[in-house]
């Protein structure tokens, strides 16, 4: 044995170099531990959209949304109650439970008339499934609160607040949504949040060697090497993303640009809304070139942009508000891994991954009430 060792030293050796890394990353406590464990958590995420509630006759949906809208808008049956039993194939599974209703339209909400009523002021939602309100019952999305909201603001004001969006969606569907069932409704405001399905959250960057990426992805050591690439590399390196998404980001900005359009065309004033995800923001940098994407077109066309964001930090930051929130379901398994510290501080504002829950719903629907404004002479003030 020991001429064997002594014949093989070198390969030995070169082995043990290479493996102690390895070793020293798994089982020594650190912060490159506690990052790479994050990153082993989310890995499951990857196959978050690919199963939705199965069909019945009590629970009508369609499996994968997000290609589905691709070719074609499809809606809800009208009127008709859903009961959304979700189960998840993450490792921490549970079901979301929730119940909302259609109106005559086959969207979520209170019933309205194709006809807009003489007087009324029409605000129109467009977006995914953080516009529908995944998972909240329907006193809880941010339209009801936003209808509540300006029913205070605004007295004597007939407004209607029309929730069109719809899981899965993304710029595309938006865009033709937009044109075959908001503009006939003669909208005075659209609002509207798009991006995260049209790259699917993809999260990483590293896609040169796909094949055999699957390999290298369980090894700590590669999983630190890409979170380190992630962090350090610019927005703008995230504009050739190779991996398969439903929506490139040159489409996207088309998608964005023809809304501003059409806005233009139709008269109906344009809102922006931005939201972040619980994650650290360098998991989410795919995410945010969208976003930026999204903003800066906003910005150009003198279209205001409500960012959500800094509003959660705000309410986090004050322990009263704080110790009212529970620890999310979802966020259970990150507190067991011990890397619930490298979460932003609001994570408890959020039922799942990447929807908030009802508190959260209702502090984006005051930021949104904050960027509607009303004047004596004329339906608005601001950009129209």
């Amino acid at each position: 044995m020991k001429n064997l060792f002594h014949k093989n030293w070198k390969p030995i050796s070169i082995i043990f170099l290479l493996c102690l890394p390895e070793i020293l990353l798994r089982t020594i406590p650190s912060n490159y531990k506690k990052e790479i464990d994050l990153y082993s958590l989310l890995q499951n995420y990857s196959g978050i959209n690919s199963r939705f509630a199965k069909r019945d006759p009590r629970r009508l949906w369609i499996k994968k949304p997000a290609r589905f809208y691709i070719e074609a808008i499809k809606k809800f049956v009208p009127d008709t109650t859903y009961i959304w039993n979700e189960p998840t194939n993450l490792k921490w599974s549970h079901f979301y439970k929730f119940t909302f209703n259609t109106n005559s339209c086959g969207y979520r909400g209170k019933d309205f008339l194709k006809q807009k009523p003489e007087k009324t002021i029409r605000i129109v939602f467009m977006g995914n499934s953080e516009t529908f309100g995944l998972w909240v019952s329907d006193h809880k999305t941010i339209q009801w609160y936003l209808d509540s909201i300006l029913e205070v603001k605004f007295p004597g004001k007939k407004i209607e607040v029309i929730n069109m969006g719809i899981p899965g969606l993304t710029s595309y569907g938006v865009k033709e949504l937009l044109k075959k069932d908001a503009l006939p409704l003669h909208p005075d405001i659209v609002i509207v949040f798009c991006g995260a399905n049209d790259l699917e959250l993809y999260l990483w960057s590293i896609e040169k060697l796909p094949k055999l990426r699957s390999i290298f992805e369980h090894i700590a050591l590669f999983k630190l090497l890409e979170i380190e690439y992630t962090k350090h590399s610019k927005l703008k390196n995230f504009g050739n993303i190779k991996s398969p998404i439903p929506v490139s980001p040159i489409d996207f900005e088309k998608h964005i640009k023809e809304i501003v359009r059409l806005s233009q065309e139709y008269r109906f004033r344009l809102i922006f809304w931005t939201m972040s995800l619980p994650y650290p923001r360098y998991f989410l940098k795919p995410l945010y070139y969208y976003l930026s994407i999204f903003e800066n077109i906003g910005r150009k066309n003198g279209i205001t942009v409500v960012k959500t964001e800094n509003a959660f930090l705000n309410f986090v930051e004050k322990p009263e508000n704080l110790e009212r929130l529970s620890l999310p379901e979802w966020a259970k398994e990150f507190e067991k891994a011990n890397v619930i510290t490298l979460l932003p501080p609001y994570y408890k504002l959020y039922g799942d991954w990447a929807h908030p829950n009802g508190t959260g719903n209702k502090i984006i629907a005051i930021e949104l009430a904050k960027s509607i404004k009303l004047s004596p002479n004329s339906v608005f003030s601001g950009n129209r």
